[in-house]
């Protein structure tokens, strides 16, 4: 039958879950007095807690314990997943099958089946774990596409409770979804939740596309709406923001230095195929063959951040990118000038805030993306004389933010002239295009993102079969 559960309290304790604690409840950082220092996509989620608090459940990683960190607006409770296949589950199924999938590249698809029987071990233990706090909490936000079968265990061990999801990358078209072994349990497993989240509306349309085609689920395309097993499921579009006072308080308060005459183009990555390092130091290679007159007025400050895990070190990409960052140096550095530098390690806040703040241009050109953060990122620390955010069409932020300047990271040619272009660009308009884009990206940070998620999901009809 049939469950209608009161609305609950949007504003009251919730439990969100992601596959891996954020990294300062794994170690505190030194000298911050254990105040906690989020990066990313955990310090946009930890903006949900802010106003309602709750508990934070996460796997720490592998050998490591969680430190307590004093003045965090949540409790960290561990998944331990002691005895599983935490390997197969994190580096197999999750970063080797489902996230060249979900990015549309299918050719980097690899499928083992005790890859599947780990992920969904796991799956199951992260249910379990949030189904001994739901007493605690109004509601079990799940986030990630290493948690994609966890509702469906949610569920069937509480049939009653509320239970959402948001994917924070694309959700690709239906021709790539179907080349996925057990794509149909994964969306059954999604509509086991009363609302999913999506970046962008694009992603929402595959995704209903797939539930109906794949998953043989009934899909209202006009009304967002899936009818299932489970019940009825609602289907929205949550832009997610990013934690933009942090951000931009800090490029107010770091030091700053006499500015060179030199212009900075700025970027900053993982190290992965769908981020396009290489893509984009071709465009640069060919923006000083074609465009000769910003060789030694203009460099590529490219950084490379540490890897979110440890399933792969992209040897092969590692190399290709060394040899692009030689061969850029090689063609066109001086004794006095050098195009391309090239950093390998993660950057304090304060010091990565400083770098965008003084950038003239920030390129964030990822083959695909669900949102792209690092572009509010370079948004949000543009506090001073104002640069231009060129940005990939294939990003969910390009959605939004119409005032970058939009390429395809595939076409090399005109990426190189796009940065001629997003150079030439006078202060006013440069002022004009950073204004609309700072008024935008800080009314719809982080904070915003989740109480519109959580709101809009307090606003559902609470149906369930029990």
């Amino acid at each position: 039958m049939a469950n209608a559960n009161p609305a609950f309290d949007p504003s009251g304790p919730i439990a969100i879950v992601t596959d891996m604690l954020p990294r300062s409840q794994v170690a505190t950082d030194v000298g911050n007095g254990g105040a906690p220092t989020l990066r990313g996509l955990h310090a946009a989620l930890g903006s949900a807690f802010r106003k309602r608090g709750g508990v934070w459940l996460g796997w720490p990683g592998t050998g490591a314990e969680p430190s307590v960190v004093r003045g965090a607006p949540y409790r960290a409770e561990v998944v331990e997943l002691d005895g599983l296949d935490t390997e197969r589950w994190h580096c197999g199924f999750s970063a080797g099958s489902l996230w060249p999938l979900l990015h549309s590249m299918p050719g980097h698809l690899g499928f083992h089946r005790a890859d599947w029987l780990a992920y969904d071990e796991v799956n199951a233990r992260f249910a379990a774990r949030a189904a001994g706090v739901l007493p605690d909490v109004e509601t079990v936000w799940f986030h990630g596409h290493q948690l994609l079968r966890a509702p469906h265990h949610l569920r069937e061990v509480c049939p009653g409770a509320r239970i959402h999801f948001f994917l924070h990358t694309p959700f690709p078209p239906l021709d790539v979804f179907e080349t996925l072994a057990h794509g149909e349990d994964l969306l059954h497993s999604l509509a086991a939740c009363d609302l999913i989240g999506f970046q962008t509306g694009r992603h929402v349309r595959n995704f209903l596309d797939c539930a109906a085609a794949v998953g043989g689920i009934e899909a209202l395309p006009e009304w967002r709406i899936l009818l299932s097993e489970h019940g009825e499921s609602r289907v929205g579009v949550f832009p997610m923001g990013i934690d933009w006072a942090r951000y931009e308080d800090a490029a107010e308060a770091a030091p700053r230095v006499a500015r060179s005459p030199e212009r900075t183009i700025f970027a900053v990555d993982r190290l992965a195929p769908t981020t396009g390092v290489p893509e984009r130091l071709r465009a640069f290679d060919l923006l000083l063959e074609r465009h000769p007159r910003w060789r030694e007025k203009v460099s590529l400050l490219q950084v490379v951040a540490s890897a979110a895990d440890a399933c792969d070190d992209h040897a092969e990409l590692k190399s290709e990118v060394d040899g692009l960052v030689g061969r850029v140096n090689g063609r066109f550095g001086t004794a006095g000038w050098l195009p391309v530098r090239y950093m390998t390690h993660d950057l304090p806040h304060e010091e990565l805030c400083a770098l965008y703040r003084d950038a003239d241009i920030g390129l964030a050109t990822p083959l695909r993306d669900g949102m792209n953060l690092v572009s509010k990122e370079f948004v949000a620390c543009q506090v001073d004389e104002p640069g231009v955010l060129v940005l990939s069409r294939t990003a969910g932020a390009a959605e939004t933010m119409h005032e970058a300047v939009l390429v395809n990271p595939y076409d090399t040619e005109a990426t190189a002239d796009a940065l001629d272009a997003a150079l030439s660009i006078e202060p006013d308009e440069r002022r004009i295009r950073m204004s609309a884009l700072r008024a935008r990206e800080r009314a719809s940070d982080a904070a915003h993102w989740a109480d519109h998620f959580l709101a809009s999901a307090a606003g559902l009809p609470h149906h369930r079969i029990q």
